[in-house]
């Protein structure tokens, strides 16, 4: 499993106003589907999806049956995954 290894925080804002144009402000600041959120944290929505399942990473909230994530709780599996060995 890949994972990204810098916080969106840690971007250069060059950096994060290319992800902002291509994907919208919620990569910024809102919640994100698996699909963003898998593109931050260098995974398939699949991966995602399935993490979220199985409770490793947090859902934030809902928009039918589709699942949406906040950008801290998806900072914090990364630090979490770091800081395992």
């Amino acid at each position: 499993m890949r994972l990204a290894t810098a916080s969106l925080d840690a971007l250069p804002a060059e950096h994060l106003a290319r992800w902002q144009s291509r994907w919208g402000d919620d990569v910024a600041d809102g919640l994100l589907s698996s699909g963003e959120a898998g593109r931050i944290l260098g995974l398939n929505s699949s991966t995602v999806s399935a993490l979220a399942r199985s409770g490793e990473l947090r859902v934030a909230g809902t928009k039918g049956r589709l699942r949406r994530f906040a950008r801290a709780d998806l900072e914090a599996f990364l630090a979490a995954r770091h800081a395992s060995p």
